[in-house]
Parts: C-alpha cells; structure tokens; sequence
C-alpha cells in the first residue's frame, strides 16, 4: 500500500471515530431527554463481581467442512473436503464494576482453544469492553456508554483447516477477519402501565488487521432499533413486537456486479438490514417458561442489489428452574435465506443461492453442590447445527458436547 493511501485511510478512520464520538454523545442527550422524567440515581452500594469459567467439549467439525465432495465452479475443481474434529477448551472471564452514582465498567473475555496442534486454526478470542452510566428506578433504565473490542479469528479453507493464502502470491491473508471495534451505545427500558419499550442505539467502527493484498473490511456499523412488549389477558402471556434497522458502511471494500465480479469498476460496498421480529412468551408455572421468535430479515445491497437477501427465522425456547441455582434450557431454530439475484459460488452457472439451517441446543446448570470449591455452577451442553445450501462450499453438519464450571465472586 503506498503511502498517500495509507495516510487517507489513516485520516478517514480518524475523522469516523470523531464523528462516532459526536453521535454518541448526540443519542445519549436524546435519549436521555426521552428518559428524564422517570429516571433517577441508583442509590444502591457500590459493587464489583467477578466472573470465571472453564470446561472441556469436543467438536466434530471444528473447520466447518463441507460434508461431502463437491465440484467448485468458481475454481473448476473437483474439492473433497476433510472433515477435522477434536478436543477444545471453552474459557471465560469476566469483571464488572458499578458505582451508586451508576457509572459501570465491564470486561468480558471469550475463547475456545483447541487442544490438537492441527485445529490451533479453529482457535478464536473476543474481549469486549464497555464504560458508561446506567440510571434508573422502578423498572426503567437508561444507559449510555463507549464499547471496545478486539475479535480474533483466523481465515480459513473450510475444505482443509489451513491458513488462507492469495491464489495468486501464496500470501498469507488468515488475519482478514480479526478486527478492533471502537464506539458508542445507547439504551433505553421504559414501563408505562403493564407495557415494556425498549429502545438501542449504537454506533461501531470495526477496523480490521489489514492483509494489504486483498480489499479491508473496515466497515462503520450503525444499528437503531425498539420493541413494545405487553401481557396478552393475563400476565403469564405477553407479546413483544419489534422493528431493526443496521447499515454496514465499508470504507474500501466493494461490491459485486450484477454478474457476481467484484472489481475496483464497482461502487464501495453498503448494506442495509431491516428486521421485523415478534415473540411470544408463555409462563406456565413458577419454574416452566417457553419462548417463541419470529424474525424477517431484507437486507439490501445497495449497488445493483446483488447481494441482497430475505432471512426468516423461527425459533423455540424452553426453560425449566428446579432451583435458583439449577436449571434446564433447550432450543431449536431454523431459518432460511434467500438471495433474488444471487450465485451459488457467484457465477451465473452455479445457478440461484440460498441457504437454509437447522440449529438446536441443549444445556443443563447445577449450583450449590461444591460450596467449598466456591460453590460453582456444573455445566453441560449439546449444540447441533445442519446447515443447506445451494453454495456448496458453505454445506455442513457440526455437533458439540461439552462441560465445565462457572465461578462468580
């Protein structure tokens, strides 16, 4: 990259951090304008709580791979996938720190390390900061802050597990997708009667590890968004109904053409997401409660609509408490995305894309049985996902069990 370049990115980056800054501190004034009527200090004792966890689980398809042998249209290649699964390590850690006067802090630390040197290119990071002010009574809350974040993950061939590297140099590129994130947020809880509003703002500038070779991702992230949540008859049904908005603003990388080529011809790449979502809750005893999702997704490619898409999901929870500190959950959730003017491997002989997934998920907690080891939370968990695609490069089944503990102090 040469220099002027560099210097130009430097400065737009600079240039949407001020800016970001400048809009944050706008939400939180309007916002908080919204919410003064009803808001006032928490008088609670300051506190500080700390969280840890540790456990063990085995993936069967750390790599994500295609389940079977495929023939890939964009390269004119004949691809047998291997399908690679072992042993991982999920860790946690996480600290917050709230004041009376309601200023918080919080860091969360997230990882999965994979215990076989030939799946250390599953391994994947994410810390996440955020520093602001929550106020609030009575069932309300504003809180208004600044988020960081450092996401690491490394960009792979899902057929292989190696390193991705450029056709072309044989370029290292497996940092493409780790990334800093820098900016604000805004949020908003408001009872009215036996109605809940909530209302979230947030801006974020993701700025990631740059392999020079290929186009950035840098992107600005703005999402906004409210939902009502209400009882239907009486309080052990309500209905929460929603409306999402998201822009994904890319600083250098472009789009596709109507023909699926990304080239520098091509405008720099926007995403817009418009989201419809409504849930249905049912409690059905003291410990027995069950949650339905339904969620619409347009997202529209702003170019020549190339990569534009409808999602839909359906998804079904269930929780039952045997205590306070054991419980049971289960899941299960489908959806299916669909692009009108898209490829499968992005040449119009791959014929029309879209995807469907099948996820479920299974996860029991017990506390109180080791109160002098800390008294921590035994965990277990069983995760599956089926995913179809007419892109065959992306068609896959995966399936996880784990275990471990959670200490909180």
């Amino acid at each position: 990259m040469n220099e002027n370049l560099l210097k130009r990115r430097n400065n737009m980056k600079r240039k949407v951090i001020l800016t970001m800054m400048q809009v944050c501190m706008a939400m939180g004034m309007g916002m908080g304008m919204i919410a003064a009527p009803v808001y006032a200090a928490n008088n609670s004792a300051d506190e500080i709580v700390w969280q840890a966890g540790a456990g063990v689980g085995y993936d069967s398809n750390a790599y994500h791979s295609p389940k079977a042998p495929y023939f890939d249209l964009a390269q004119g290649v004949q691809v047998v996938p291997k399908v690679q699964s072992g042993w991982f390590t999920p860790l946690t850690l996480g600290a917050k720190y709230k004041e009376a006067s309601g200023m918080e802090f919080q860091y969360n630390f997230d990882g999965n390390i994979y215990l076989n040197s030939a799946l250390r290119n599953a391994n994947s990071y994410d810390h996440d900061a955020t520093f602001g002010w929550n106020i609030g009574s009575e069932g309300s809350e504003f809180y208004v802050g600044f988020l960081t974040g450092y996401h690491q993950n490394v960009y792979v061939d899902h057929d292989t597990g190696q390193a991705k590297v450029t056709k072309v140099s044989g370029t290292d590129i497996s940092n493409r997708y780790t990334h800093l994130d820098i900016g604000g947020e805004a949020r908003l809880k408001y009872m009215l009667g036996d109605v809940e509003y909530r209302m979230a703002s947030k801006l974020v500038n993701l700025i990631y590890s740059d392999p020079v070779v290929v186009s950035p991702m840098d992107h600005l992230l703005f999402e906004f968004g409210g939902s009502a949540r209400f009882p239907l008859g009486y309080n052990s049904t309500k209905l929460k109904i929603g409306y999402d908005f998201a822009m994904r603003n890319y600083t250098s990388r472009r789009a596709r053409n109507a023909q699926g080529v990304q080239s520098r011809a091509n405008s720099t790449l926007r995403y817009y997401y418009h989201t419809l979502s409504g849930q249905l809750y049912q409690k059905f005893s003291r410990n027995f409660m069950a949650f339905l999702d339904l969620e619409r997704t347009y997202r529209v490619d702003d170019f020549v609509k190339y990569n534009s898409y409808t999602k839909d999901r359906v998804k079904l929870r269930l929780l039952y408490r045997f205590s306070r500190d054991s419980k049971i959950r289960g899941s299960v959730a489908y959806s299916q995305r669909k692009y009108p003017n898209a490829f499968a491997f992005d040449v119009p002989t791959g014929g029309s894309k879209h995807y469907k997934k099948l996820a479920s998920s299974l996860k029991g907690e017990m506390g109180s049985l080791f109160p002098s080891l800390g008294d921590p939370v035994l965990w277990s968990k069983v995760n599956y996902v089926k995913q179809t695609t007419t892109d065959l490069r992306y068609e896959y089944n995966r399936a996880e069990v784990s275990f471990g503990a959670d200490w909180a102090f």
